[in-house]
Parts: C-alpha cells; sequence; structure tokens
C-alpha cells in the first residue's frame, strides 16, 4: 500500500459552524508543526488543542483546534491530524493548499476508508456500512448501518463463512483423498440445509432494508370541499397547495416530504372524490383512486360541520379493507349531529384553520407511521453489491442440495467453492483489487 501522506477536507464545503481537514500517513505529524510553528511536544496523542495556522509566508490563516491521533490507534491505522476550523470554505481551502505544498498528496475519494481497511481497523462489510451509514434516507437506515459498521453484519457472516470453509474442506478432502475421507450424505445435506436458511435469513433483512429505504405515501381523501388541501398546509406549516372555497379548486395530487418525530412520510393531497364535472376533474379522481391502491396510510377527511352525505359514505366504502385514519375537520364551527349515525366515528376532530387537535393528528400519525418502518433489528441496508453476493452464494447452495445424491461429488464440490467465495467477497478475504477501488470510489473525497 502506498505510505505517502494524504490529505483532503473532511466535511461539506459550505458555510457551517465547523470544518474539518483530515492528514493521514507518517508526514502528518511533520505537517502540522510546520504549519502551526508548534514542537512536537505540544500534541499529545488524542488531546485537541488550540492553534493559530500560519502561511508559508507567516500570515495567521485561522485560530482554531486541531488533534493528532498516532497509528495504529486512529481511523486509518496511520498517523492522523485533524485541524477543526470555522467553516469557511474559502479558509478550508487556504489551509488545504498550505498542506498539500508541503508535499502531502490531495486524498482520492474513500482514501481514508481504503487504508482503514488494507491497515485492518475495519473489514469490507463494515466499510460499506460507512458509506450506507452516510446515505441513509431515514434513521432507522442510520441505525442499522450503524449496527453494521460496529460488525453485526459480519458476525453473521462468520458463522456462514466457518461452515461453508468447513464443507469445502471436507468435500475437497474427499476428492483428494477417497480411501481416508468420507462423506455422509445426511450430514451433509443437514449442513448445507443450515447454510441455505442463513443466507436466506440475511437476503431477508436485507429486502426489509430496501422497503424501508422507500419513503411511505401519506394520503389525503375526502369529498371536495372538505379543507384537504388546508390539513396538508397546516400539516407542512406553509401554504404548498391552492386553497379556496371553490370546490374542486385541486385537480391534481399535490406532494411534499413530510417530518414527524424524524420519520419521512410523502404527504399527497388528493382530488376530491365525487360527481366530476370535467374532463380534468375526472383524471384528477382517477389520479385519486391510483393512489389509494398504493398509499400506505390514509387520512379519510370529513366535515363534521355538515351532515354525513352520500359522497361520504361512497368513499367510506372504497376505503375499506385499507388502513385509514377517519378525521373529521372544521371541528371551529361547530359538529353537526349525524356524523353519530355514520359508520364509523372520527378517530380525532380537528380544524385545519385554527391549529385545534392538529398535535394529536401528528402524534396519531407518527405511531401509525412507525408501523410501516420495519424495526432496526429485522434490517440490513446492504449495498447492491453485497445482495448480489449473498444470492450468488444461496443460489450455489441450492445448486449443491439440488445435485446432492444425483450428480458427481465434483459438482458439489464446485457449488460449494462458489458459495464460499462470494463470503469471503463481502468480507474482503478474497476480493481483487479492481473491486476495492470500484467500492471506495463510491466514497466522498474525505471519508
Amino acid at each position: 500500500m502506498e505510505s505517502r501522506t494524504i490529505a483532503a477536507i473532511a466535511t461539506p464545503i459550505f458555510p457551517s459552524g465547523i470544518g474539518v481537514i483530515r492528514i493521514s500517513g507518517p508526514d502528518s505529524l511533520g505537517a502540522l508543526q510546520k504549519l502551526t510553528g508548534k514542537g512536537k511536544e505540544h500534541f499529545l496523542p488524542r488531546v485537541l488543542k488550540v492553534v493559530r495556522i500560519y502561511s508559508s509566508e507567516g500570515e495567521i490563516l485561522e485560530r482554531c483546534l486541531a488533534v493528532f491521533m498516532p497509528g495504529p490507534r486512529s481511523y486509518t491505522g496511520e498517523d492522523v491530524v485533524e485541524i477543526h476550523c470555522h467553516g469557511s470554505p474559502p479558509l478550508l481551502e487556504a489551509i488545504l493548499n498550505e498542506v498539500l505544498s508541503l508535499g502531502i498528496r490531495l486524498a482520492g475519494p474513500g482514501e481514508f476508508t481504503k487504508r482503514a481497511f488494507l491497515n485492518g481497523k475495519l473489514d469490507l462489510s463494515q466499510a460499506e456500512a460507512i458509506l450506507s451509514l452516510v446515505q441513509a434516507p431515514n434513521i432507522t437506515l442510520a441505525k442499522a448501518a450503524l449496527k453494521q459498521l460496529e460488525g453485526e453484519f459480519s458476525q453473521n457472516l462468520f458463522p456462514l463463512e466457518e461452515r461453508l470453509t468447513s464443507l469445502l474442506a471436507l468435500l475437497e478432502g474427499a476428492l483428494d483423498f477417497p480411501e481416508d475421507v468420507e462423506v455422509d450424505e445426511g450430514e451433509l445435506r443437514v449442513s448445507l440445509k443450515e447454510s441455505l436458511d442463513g443466507l436466506e435469513a440475511l437476503l431477508e433483512k436485507a429486502q426489509l432494508g430496501d422497503q424501508a429505504a422507500r419513503t411511505p405515501e401519506l394520503v389525503i381523501v375526502g369529498k371536495p370541499n372538505v379543507g384537504k388541501s388546508s390539513l396538508l398546509n397546516a400539516l407542512l406549516g406553509k401554504e404548498r397547495a391552492i386553497v379556496t372555497p371553490i370546490p374542486g379548486t385541486t385537480r391534481d395530487s399535490v406532494e411534499e416530504e413530510l417530518d414527524i418525530g424524524g420519520q419521512k412520510l410523502r404527504l399527497v393531497d388528493t382530488a376530491g372524490l365525487g360527481k366530476a364535472k370535467g374532463l380534468l376533474e375526472n383524471l384528477g379522481q382517477k389520479r385519486t383512486r391510483d393512489l389509494l391502491e398504493r398509499g400506505d396510510l390514509i387520512i379519510f377527511l370529513v366535515d363534521i360541520s355538515s351532515p354525513p352525505s352520500l359522497e361520504d359514505l361512497e368513499i367510506f366504502k372504497v376505503l375499506e379493507g385499507k388502513k385509514f385514519l377517519l378525521i373529521g375537520n372544521k371541528v371551529d364551527l361547530r359538529e353537526d349531529p349525524g356524523w353519530q349515525n355514520f359508520p364509523q366515528e372520527p378517530l380525532l376532530k380537528v380544524s385545519a384553520l385554527t391549529g385545534h387537535g392538529l398535535e394529536d393528528l401528528r402524534d396519531a400519525l407518527k405511531k401509525e407511521g412507525k408501523k410501516l418502518f420495519p424495526s432496526t433489528q429485522e434490517v440490513f441496508f446492504l449495498s447492491l453489491r453485497q445482495r448480489e453476493a449473498l444470492s450468488v452464494s444461496r443460489e450455489a447452495i441450492k445448486k449443491a442440495l439440488e445435485s446432492l445424491g444425483v450428480q458427481p461429488l465434483e459438482l458439489i464440490c464446485e457449488e460449494v467453492r462458489a458459495a464460499t467465495r462470494s463470503i469471503f467477497q463481502l468480507t474482503g478475504r478474497e476480493v481483487s483489487p479492481r473491486v476495492i477501488e470500484e467500492i471506495f470510489s463510491r466514497f466522498c473525497v474525505g471519508k
């Protein structure tokens, strides 16, 4: 591995409170000494120090914090320096240029994490978990990625790796020394089945991770002029949909992302369901019915200041068998007693105009939203490469089981070898330099 010292800005380059420049390699501490004019004894290991950064002309560029982390007890396993500055992009770039002028090379994408992997600080699945953590679209997957970074996915792989390695050794021994090594078909079948079950469990968690990556849709439905657009605006806290007293203003769906307690939901305001008066309303209502079919959660909004109508009852029948919350709007006016005879009583009564009951509605949505996401224990947030490797291993074990007692032992051994190789590629035990380069090229510079 290249031993040259590298450096990069490790935080996003836009105005912020803090920006970090990371340096890794044998010349890290020497570079910090030259930038600050301080001796080696000034920088105690893993202790933040207040320093001034000077340009090569002796001009003060910044007053900031710096820390020296000697290898191997560092992120990369090498000597590492971090300079914690004010988050001014021009300032960060100026300091980085001073670092590079000392003969230090600019780091490539993911090069710090790549060095951590090559130095044995992380296995390959943990390294990929860092990218998953950075890219996680919601808190569920962020927590799942963190658990993978701490080694949970690797811990699930190790028993599989050991079982398959033992199987492969047994089969190869039986082929090389048939007189000395005997294979019990029943025991081999049990071991292959256990391996298949383990792979299926990992792939099931990966599939749940894919489901958790999508943003669930929360669809607001109701007849025209019950306040659907007003409710959408009230939940978002901004005027996103046009609101008028004229029924049928919304001719198409309006979508916006809603954050409730850290959970992301795609909030969709739909055209009112009822008797369409023209082509646009017809198309809008067709779109509404399509959304109801795919919606993860539905708010059925009714106007409780007016008696239930035939349209309300028809919408209720359309929603039978679907997950919906019946919400009564316009409680600030009055409640019509006719709603006491409706097939279902409203779960909550709110006023999109005054805000009455909206916090209770948010709490209800948060509670129901949690049910749309699998728990962190149920998911792995895996890359396409990781899922493909697991799939290849699973298919190979399936073929080995199907071949047992039918095909020669050589073919079964070859399938077990293919399955084992795929697992080795996940941990990095057997992976080509080209694959390693491709994995870390997807990281940002500075990670």
